[in-house]
């Protein structure tokens, strides 16, 4: 299962993913932010953001960590909230160690 099929699973049937290198469909946002080295986890088809907030996000959250995802970023003030998901390792020699999270 892809990220983005992992992620839609998590979350309502209209999620806003922003993914550059994942098998998505065209009615999802696609973009990078191009500030990672390498294109960051973005890139490597191997992350998505997640329009979701409040309890929403809570339980994206929650099952997030259950099922192993390694890195989870969270923004959930003003607008825009988000919850930024990856499954990077150390095998992909990425430049922040993971299991990791952190705020925007």
């Amino acid at each position: 299962m892809t990220v983005a099929e992992t992620a839609r699973l998590m979350s309502s049937p209209r999620i806003h993913l922003a993914q550059s290198d994942c098998p998505v469909s065209s009615s999802d946002s696609i973009q990078s932010s191009g500030k990672s080295p390498k294109g960051g986890a973005h890139a490597s088809g191997k992350a998505c953001d997640l329009a979701v907030d409040r309890e929403k996000a809570y339980l994206v959250l929650r099952e997030a960590m259950r099922i192993g995802f390694t890195g989870i970023g969270v923004a959930q003030s003003g607008d825009g909230r988000f919850l930024h998901l990856d499954c990077i390792t150390d095998e992909d020699d990425f430049h922040v160690p993971r299991p990791t999270l952190w705020s925007y």
